[in-house]
Parts: structure tokens; sequence; C-alpha cells
């Protein structure tokens, strides 16, 4: 098991997201197109959201009630990278990690959040799947967001370490070029 401090309720929404995954791909209903949006919003509402710490300028503007939870990483697109390495989330501790991760959120203005959106395409040019237009670790830049940290100030990079695995799945099959 990963040594992250999860509570009793945090570790059953785990849990039940990643035997709910189990299902989908036992029952191989990842493999049609048809189903795919509908199997990434059950892990979007599977994730947590919580706080990273970070925070837009702007949103350090606005009182807490009024910010925007961004997760940082869309959990709808990371589902895609998740459920097409089945083979190796489907142990569950390497899935925790993967579903700790994209819980993290950065608080945002919801203009700001708004434009995040923007970056994330899914229609009927796309085929009806998830892509972007920009890489996860450059979305912020790429919007003009500048993120804070209370414990490090400004950020002039993105501040979440996304791995090696992520970011070549991402450049072969989800980012526009």
């Amino acid at each position: 098991m990963i040594n992250m401090k999860l509570t009793h309720k945090q570790m059953s929404k785990c849990k039940v997201t990643h035997s709910a995954l189990k299902g989908i791909m036992n029952d191989n209903l990842w493999d049609k197109n048809i189903n795919k949006r509908d199997i990434t919003r059950h892990f979007y509402e599977g994730v947590g959201a919580y706080t990273s710490g970070y925070m837009s300028e702007d949103a350090m503007m606005l009182y807490a009630k009024d910010r925007t939870k961004d997760h940082f990483i869309s959990p709808q697109t990371y589902a895609y990278f998740i459920l097409d390495n089945w083979n190796v989330f489907i142990d569950f501790d390497k899935f925790i990690k993967e579903w700790y991760f994209c819980s993290q959120t950065i608080a945002v203005t919801s203009e700001e959040n708004d434009m995040l959106k923007g970056f994330t395409l899914n229609n009927a040019d796309t085929g009806n799947v998830i892509k972007v237009t920009t890489s996860i670790i450059n979305r912020y830049s790429d919007a003009g967001i500048k993120l804070y940290h209370d414990k490090v100030d400004v950020v002039d990079r993105f501040p979440f370490e996304v791995s090696k695995e992520f970011l070549k799945y991402e450049k072969e099959n989800l980012l526009l070029v």
C-alpha cells in the first residue's frame, strides 16, 4: 500500500470507483466509443476534490466560497490513460495513486475554470472522444494563469510531477496537433 493518509470516506470512494471501473472493463464496455463519455464521467464523479494548496493569483482576491476547485488534471481525460492501461491499474495499489493524483484541485476563478475547460474537446470533430489542445503541464501557463502557494509563493512552472508514462500517452493519444 502507498503511504497516503486517506480518511475512511476517501478510501471508500476510491475503492468503489476502482470496483466500478473493474466491472466496466470486465464487461468490455470501454471498447465502444459510445460508452466512453459515460464511463469517463463516472470516473470524474468518483474522484475526490481535495485542495492542493495552490490557487491562481486572481482567485486569491476572492473569498474561499467564491473560488472554483479545478481538478488540475482533468479526471475525464486521465480516465483514458487509466482505462487504456487497465492491465496496470487493475492493481488497486497502482490505481489509488492515480485516483489521488486526479483528486487534487487548484482554486481558480470561474472564468479561469472556463478557459481551462476550453483546452478539452469532445465532439464530432474528435470522433466523440476526448482530445486536448495543450498538454496538462502547459494548461495554466497557456491560459495566462499564474499560480500561488503560501509555502512557495508564485510558481513559475506546473507544480505537480506528471508521470512520463502519462505525458507519452497524452502526446500519442490525446493531444491534437
